[in-house]
């Protein structure tokens, strides 16, 4: 017999066309923005092109302008070279006339003759070579006008593709993200009929949507959580320590683990919930466990590092001796995943090896057996000495 919500999913999608289409739409907007994206990239990388080009030939106008304006500067020089004739032919003018006489002012009239010829030879010159100079300087004023429009333009282009190119950049992004309907085609599709339905669908996928994140957020939360391991004392070996936070965030997150199983919501992943639940209590057994064999090792290891107690409970000291081993290559291994840092390796990681498990249950239960085995011992010196009575183990 079927849920009302599995009916009601039925019956939703018998109102709405197939998902297919929805896909097949999806993907087609999609690949058609990719090409938008690509073509405006080429289009930029054109622009760019075209500035690298125009700055070459403004590169170049320049430098020939700047040629030909040396060149033009040489020919001024050299026709510079009449003013001084000028002057010399004005001094001697000069004499003529202070010698005076109708012979004076002929050779005045000479004078002032050869004074216009040559000024008048020197402004043509002049002007031969000023209009040359003129216009490359025009003209490379006009060249300098037209580079600095053809680069403001080429600004604008790149500017202009740039923003659209960021806008088509979003709506690729929204398109991975948004629905692939809109509210008009649902009702356009028959939605009204069926929308009783497609509400408790889309109330119970919300729900299950939320269960999920705080699954996915109680995994991420134990990333990079290692235990802390310490050198205790002579012994070359290391005891677990600082395990607040680490039994806070566990207690934390079991009752979560719990909470997500208890909720009907959770049947589409209820295995995950349950291996992740899983995984924590074995974590719990292991931190447990390895508290209590430290606990009993770090109290019998200095009685049985004495021969003598040895040798008067030589089946207790093979005992301690077996957990004494075991709880060293515990420790050494859980250092070595951690690189020798101080920490002791991944929890999770540990706590998913049965093998470590199995181990600190079984040290556990030949601690005990060592630990009844030590009162028994001290209960019979109690009965040679009474004084021992007094004394606590």
């Amino acid at each position: 017999m079927s849920s009302p919500t599995h009916a009601a999913a039925a019956a939703a999608a018998t109102a709405l066309p197939p998902s297919g289409s929805f896909l097949e739409d999806s993907n087609s907007i999609t690949h058609e923005l990719r090409n938008q994206i690509q073509s405006l990239l080429n289009q930029i990388q054109q622009v760019q092109q075209q500035r690298l080009l125009l700055q070459q030939q403004q590169q170049s106008q320049q430098q020939q302008a700047a040629t030909t304006t040396t060149a033009g500067g040489g020919g001024g020089s050299s026709s510079s070279r009449p003013q001084s004739g000028r002057k010399t032919i004005s001094k001697s003018s000069a004499a003529t006339k202070g010698s005076g006489g109708s012979g004076s002012a002929s050779g005045a009239g000479i004078t002032y003759g050869s004074i216009n010829a040559s000024t008048t030879t020197s402004s043509s010159a002049s002007s031969t070579m000023n209009p040359a100079n003129n216009n490359v300087v025009v003209s490379a004023a006009a060249a300098a006008v037209a580079m600095a429009a053809a680069h403001r333009e080429l600004n604008d282009k790149e500017k202009s593709l740039t923003l659209l190119l960021d806008e088509k950049k979003k709506q690729l992004a929204m398109q991975r993200v948004s629905p692939l309907f809109t509210v008009a085609q649902l009702i356009d599709w028959g939605l009204l009929p069926v929308l009783d339905q497609v509400s408790t669908i889309s109330m119970a996928a919300t729900k299950e949507h939320s269960l999920y994140a705080t699954l996915v957020s109680m995994k991420r939360a134990w990333r990079g959580v290692s235990l802390h391991l310490t050198p205790y004392k002579d012994s070359d070996t290391c005891v677990l320590g600082q395990l607040d936070e680490i039994q806070t965030l566990l207690d934390e997150h079991l009752m979560k683990s719990q909470a997500l199983l208890a909720s009907p919501f959770c049947k589409p992943f209820r295995g995950e919930c349950e291996a992740w639940e899983r995984l924590l209590k074995q974590l719990q057994v292991l931190l447990e466990n390895w508290l209590t064999c430290q606990s009993a090792w770090m109290y019998l290891s200095p009685i049985f590092a004495s021969p003598d107690i040895v040798r008067q409970m030589p089946e207790e000291g093979e005992r301690f001796a077996r957990v004494d081993t075991s709880f060293r290559t515990l420790v050494d291994e859980a250092v070595s995943q951690s690189g020798g840092g101080g920490g002791g390796g991944d929890v999770l990681t540990l706590a998913a090896e049965d093998e470590r498990r199995e181990m600190l249950v079984e040290s556990n239960i030949l601690l005990e057996e060592v630990q009844r085995g030590l009162a028994a011992y001290l209960e019979k010196k109690r009965l040679y000495f009474p004084r021992f009575f007094f004394l606590s183990n």
